[in-house]
């Protein structure tokens, strides 16, 4: 996420700028471990695969706590009043590799479907990056 200046969800400050000095990054869990209130029929997979890094981004200290047990759908709606729009939001989201289906399952608290989408985005970005055929 750094090499691809993923901004913080919130104070959009990136990771890949190299100077931490003004505060401690995070890796993040996207849909955070102890997550309260997710559909058992849309997060079957969620014990099992919660560490796993489709589920994990960079984020800043201060955010995380932020987020702390939200559902997605819910620290979806504080992003949108901090930034003012959903397209700013999705702009942010998509350097994370989070696609803008991945985005709507966010909002749905569709974990399983979340984790299958973003895998697609993240083996894409490294083909691309790494210059696979």
């Amino acid at each position: 996420m750094a090499q691809n200046y993923a901004v913080d969800f919130f104070k959009e400050w990136s990771a890949g700028k190299g100077d931490y000095s003004f505060g401690k990054i995070n890796d993040h869990h996207i849909f955070p471990k102890k997550v309260k209130e997710i559909d058992q029929e849309k997060g079957k997979t969620f014990d099992d695969t919660k560490d796993f890094i489709v589920n994990r981004t960079l984020l800043l200290d201060e955010t995380n706590i932020q987020i702390k047990n939200k559902r997605p759908s819910r620290y979806i709606q504080d992003m949108v009043k901090k930034h003012g729009t959903e397209d700013k939001v999705k702009s942010i989201l998509e350097k994370h590799l989070i696609s803008e289906q991945a985005y709507q399952f966010m909002k749905d608290d569709d974990y399983d479907q979340f984790i299958i989408e973003r895998e697609k985005t993240i083996k894409k970005h490294l083909i691309s990056v790494l210059g696979i055929r």
